[in-house]
């Protein structure tokens, strides 16, 4: 009986985003140790560029307002309304929560990860996490080129 408990209480409370697999370029990365071979190209995500706001409540915001372009095929770049750029290596692919996309780690954050949605995948959600620690929203893509 005790063992039962166990087990619904496992199920219960594992985290959301538990159906997360990854294929990426580099073992650095904890999440990357469960993968295997790379399934897609670099930054081949079908976008180029697109627009976020940093939270669910914030569109009209401006200060929360993030512009992210495709650097080159290992690099996107994230632009602040300050002007400020922060740049995101490409790890490689990633299923998460049933959409496929690219799994990037911020170059001057690197316990800070981004799950980046194939355009394609029906997904307009970019997640974010610390390293090794459970997925959260971060904002709608919108204006995606």
């Amino acid at each position: 009986m005790r063992l039962l408990i166990v087990m619904v209480a496992v199920l219960v409370y594992s985290p959301v985003w538990a159906d997360e697999s990854v294929n990426a370029k580099s073992s650095s990365s904890p999440t990357a140790q469960a993968g295997g071979q790379e399934s897609v190209a670099s930054g081949a995500t079908g976008f180029s560029s697109f627009v976020f706001y940093n939270g669910p409540n914030h569109f009209s915001d401006a200060s929360m307002r993030r512009e992210w372009h495709l650097v080159d095929d290992s690099t996107w770049a994230e632009v602040y309304p300050n002007g400020r750029t922060t740049k995101l290596t490409i790890l490689g692919a990633l299923s998460l929560n049933g959409a496929n996309g690219i799994l990037l780690r911020k170059q001057d954050m690197p316990d800070q990860e981004v799950f980046l949605p194939n355009k394609d995948s029906g997904s307009i959600k970019l997640m974010w996490r610390k390293v090794g620690s459970e997925w959260l929203f971060s904002g709608n893509i919108l204006d995606a080129k």
